[in-house]
């Protein structure tokens, strides 16, 4: 079944990504709403198995959600904005360890609704992987959906 992830808006899809982190992963990931979060759309400070699949993820994790507007009509330009987004998150990352807000993620997830390629996820993780030593794992519109 195809789902139009396009159509929630960005808040709604972030609910969404977060209940079904929490689903998967339990109540050990902690979620946020809104601008408040500092970038961290849901969170794990420990090591974190699914309950539905046999995902296991190190931690710290951080899992944000990126959503771009029409990422999935015919001709859409996600690339932009979603490698824009990465870019500004990566130095935000750096920015938050170097602060001591954070400590250093050991994954960074990223859930979004554009149908990245295989060459999508190189290039984010290519992006992330400037600032931070996090393994990074990137879902997308199609792969979103075996989530």
């Amino acid at each position: 079944m195809r789902y139009e992830f396009d159509r929630l808006g960005w808040f709604h899809f972030e609910w969404l990504v977060q209940t079904c982190l929490k689903a998967e992963f339990g109540f050990t990931v902690e979620s946020w709403g809104g601008h408040r979060d500092l970038g961290r759309d849901a969170y794990s400070s420990s090591t974190i198995e699914g309950l539905l699949t046999t995902t296991t993820l190190h931690g710290p994790v951080v899992f944000q959600a990126k959503f771009v507007a029409e990422a999935n009509a015919r001709g859409s330009d996600y690339k932009n904005p979603l490698f824009s987004a990465c870019r500004a998150e990566a130095l935000a990352i750096k920015k938050r360890v170097q602060q001591q807000l954070w400590r250093e993620p050991r994954t960074y997830v990223l859930i979004t609704n554009c149908p990245v390629t295989q060459g999508d996820r190189d290039g984010v993780a290519e992006i992330l992987n400037g600032e931070t030593s996090a393994r990074v794992l990137v879902f997308g519109e199609m792969t979103f959906q075996q989530f």
